[in-house]
């Protein structure tokens, strides 16, 4: 992220992380037990970044996203309109 010469995209990458916060901050005390080693998977999406590959940065960006969005709806699916 320092690398980007980009005062826009990091502007942007800083409101995302802003408006997710939220979000993360309901995990920690309610967050089922898995067998997910999100340290892991950040380390491997880090890697894939800089190494520029591009393509696998993207599949696992999504995966983990895809996780952790199903671990918060399961956990509070009232702030997502879930019955």
């Amino acid at each position: 992220v320092d690398a980007c010469p980009s005062a826009h995209l990091l502007a942007f990458r800083e409101r995302l992380y802003r408006l997710t916060e939220r979000y993360r901050n309901l995990l920690p005390d309610t967050a089922p037990r898995s067998d997910r080693n999100v340290q892991a998977e950040h380390l491997a999406l880090a890697r894939a970044a800089v190494d520029r590959h591009t393509d696998r940065a993207v599949a696992l960006l999504e995966a983990h996203l895809r996780a952790t969005a199903r671990v918060l709806i399961a956990t509070h699916p009232e702030h997502f309109g879930v019955p």
